[in-house]
């Protein structure tokens, strides 16, 4: 799934202090254990103050539409090998997709319905679907004079060999695969024609 955009918005939850009279010696309470190193501002109170948490909101827009999340962000106060202490986000799939974990990944896959059968009122059908007989050639079993072999096939399938011989030089065509030609009644190959395969195909 391709992302156009990405909008993401660090928000810090803050806890909100009332000022009236009933309040007021919470309020001094609280100042005290400032004081002493506690904040009561934000989401790592009374944790360690190694870890700080962190709610962030992420807005992806794609093709499929509109995606809003909230999430919580992980900040963790890492020591490196001279003593500096940097701050690190504790990472984890589901910080882009809450249902991603380790491994995820998003695809998108196009699914075509399959079309009903039309019927008229007194029953009969319309519009069904049926299977034809189609003719091909697998290059790598022409033998050894192909020219010859496919000038054969042209005859008895009344095509001319240009035709055998386009389908044959497209860009995708592999010794191996199998190449259609047209469509015939028969599903019977001839033995003398090296190469000819029949499948049967579906149709509306």
């Amino acid at each position: 799934m391709e992302v156009s955009v990405v909008k993401a918005e660090l928000i810090p939850k803050v806890t909100e202090e009332t000022t009236d009279s009933n309040s007021q010696q919470g309020k001094d309470n609280g100042d005290k254990e400032n004081k002493n190193g506690t904040n009561s501002g934000n989401k790592n109170q009374n944790q360690n103050p190694d870890v700080y948490e962190v709610d962030y909101s992420l807005q992806l827009t794609t093709f499929l539409g509109e995606v809003n999340e909230t999430h919580t962000l992980k900040l963790v106060r890492e020591e490196l090998e001279d003593g500096a202490k940097v701050w690190r986000i504790n990472w984890k799939p589901s910080m882009i997709l809450t249902d991603m974990v380790k491994g995820s990944k998003v695809r998108v896959r196009t699914l075509f319905p399959e079309r009903g059968d039309i019927f008229d009122r007194e029953g009969l059908p319309l519009a069904t679907k049926g299977n034809i007989y189609e003719w091909g050639i697998i290059p790598e079993k022409l033998g050894e004079n192909p020219e010859t072999m496919i000038a054969r096939i042209a005859e008895h399938y009344k095509v001319t060999a240009d035709i055998i011989n386009t389908a044959l030089a497209q860009k995708w065509v592999k010794p191996e695969y199998f190449v259609p030609i047209a469509s015939t009644e028969d599903s019977r190959v001839p033995a003398a024609l090296a190469g000819v395969q029949v499948q049967s195909k579906e149709i509306r």
